[in-house]
């Protein structure tokens, strides 16, 4: 140890300017690699990198992604409302498209997934009320024609209508639960259609049989006049709908009247009556094939969204995961494996942002998760490490000046802030993080630095003096 010592001092006393210019360009390197260091938080700090757990851990992280950020949602009322799933569809609009973020989830995304549903059953239904009015037009159009006659017990083929009939009970059925709003209309729709099934098998009156089905349509058009989001491909086939009632009761009217005359007025009537039925399903084809009304999305209307979420007066059970109870629930930012901290806090930056700039009396928003809050843990290390050596430095500069009676006593501090300096330096070229353990280290550093630098300083002193 002397002799490194006194090849050291050999050097200062022969080559004192190369020595000074090779301490200042290590002092320059050192302080280059100290604003290369990192703060670290995350599982590589509690966890050796090389341990099973670790790699099952990242493996998970990769496949799944990462712990999630958080917003919780909270209010003193209803929190769940249309303006509250609008807000979460704002922040998932933002950050959707970051590729550090893997996916999001929260009551937005099961509502949309119910309302795409809710589009293939509407759009299975036109079509099957469609090819059932359709069947039956052509049907009506093509039994009636040519020369034929019709009595009063004269039928139409009960099991053809039964068949139609049928077609048009299970279109309705898909068509009740993909539309919103028109539930106990399409339960009386139905009830009514079933009864005109029922009837046909056992009634040899077409009187009785058509004052029904005319009632049964009647019904059919009032549900399509609820179904108000269907635009003017619902207008038109209300329209059509309206008609053919008018067109039935004008014939059994003309029945009633005279039930064995004008027999061929009579087939040109039902003749009407088919081309109109199947005018009205190939408008509703058109409105199946082009009419995207029904889109998947958020509802605009309250009790559409009440008709969506909740069931018997309960938030249904699909929603568990996401909604806690009526005053809390929460939104899911899925972060992909290997995202580093700070891509992370970018993407908590724009959210937090947009959060504090939304203004609201309705709802209040926290960010938190365990992203957010190794934000704020690195923020205050930094902020701490920062104050304690501000506070060390402090408290070293008065005890050397009350105490330290000898020229340049504040020198020991000078040396002990360049080891300081050094020792975070190599830190950041060896790619070493500070973590919360080795934050310790530094106030210990500066500590014994600044004992062993007077001790040195001491001794100087007293080798001048002797040899004077």
């Amino acid at each position: 140890m002397k002799q490194g010592f006194k090849r050291l001092s050999d050097m200062l006393e022969h080559y004192p300017i190369k020595t000074i210019f090779i301490t200042i360009i290590g002092i320059i390197a050192m302080t280059a690699g100290a604003m290369r260091v990192e703060l670290s938080t995350g599982n590589d700090t509690l966890v050796s990198t090389d341990s099973d757990v670790y790699k099952d851990y990242t493996l998970l992280e990769n496949t799944f992604g990462t712990d999630p950020m958080i917003l919780l949602y909270q209010s003193d009322e209803q929190v769940f409302t249309i303006e509250t799933l609008n807000h979460m569809k704002d922040v998932a609009q933002i950050v959707e498209h970051d590729p550090v973020v893997s996916h999001t989830m929260s009551p937005v995304t099961i509502v949309e997934q119910m309302t795409t549903m809710q589009q293939v059953k509407a759009q299975a239904g036109f079509m099957q009320i469609a090819a059932g009015l359709n069947k039956m037009g052509t049907e009506l159009s093509n039994g009636m024609s040519g020369e034929q006659t019709l009595t009063p017990t004269a039928q139409m083929d009960p099991s053809q209508l039964t068949t139609q009939f049928n077609q048009i009970i299970d279109g309705v059925g898909k068509l009740q639960s993909g539309v919103d709003g028109v539930d106990t209309t399409t339960e009386q729709l139905l009830t009514e259609l079933n009864s005109i099934k029922d009837q046909f098998p056992e009634s040899n009156e077409n009187q009785l049989s058509l004052e029904q089905l005319n009632q049964g349509l009647t019904k059919l058009s009032q549900v399509l006049d609820q179904l108000t989001p269907l635009s003017e491909g619902l207008s038109e086939t209300e329209t059509g709908f309206s008609q053919f009632s008018q067109q039935l009761d004008q014939l059994v009217e003309m029945m009633n009247q005279s039930p064995t005359t004008d027999l061929s007025i009579q087939m040109e009537k039902i003749q009407g009556l088919g081309s109109e039925l199947i005018n009205i399903s190939d408008n509703m084809k058109n409105m199946q094939e082009h009419n995207n009304t029904l889109h998947p999305g958020l509802p605009t209307e309250a009790e559409t969204l009440d008709y969506l979420t909740f069931e018997d007066g309960l938030i249904k059970p699909v929603f568990d995961s996401v909604v806690i109870d009526n005053n809390t629930m929460m939104m899911q930012i899925v972060f992909n494996g290997q995202t580093t901290n700070e891509e992370k806090s970018t993407v908590i930056d724009r959210v937090t942002t947009y959060v504090d700039d939304y203004e609201t009396d309705q709802f209040d928003v926290t960010v938190t998760g365990k992203p957010v809050l190794d934000l704020s843990m690195r923020e205050s290390m930094q902020e701490s490490m920062q104050l304690m050596i501000i506070m060390a430095v402090g408290l070293m500069v008065v005890v050397l000046l009350l105490i330290f009676k000898v020229k340049w006593r504040v020198f020991p501090l000078l040396v002990v802030l360049l080891a300081t300096v050094a020792t975070i330096g190599f830190m950041g070229w060896v790619n070493v993080p500070i973590t919360m353990v080795s934050m310790a280290v530094f106030p210990i550093l500066i500590g014994l630095g600044i004992d062993y630098a007077i001790q040195f300083q001491n001794r100087y002193h007293e080798s001048l003096e002797e040899e004077e």
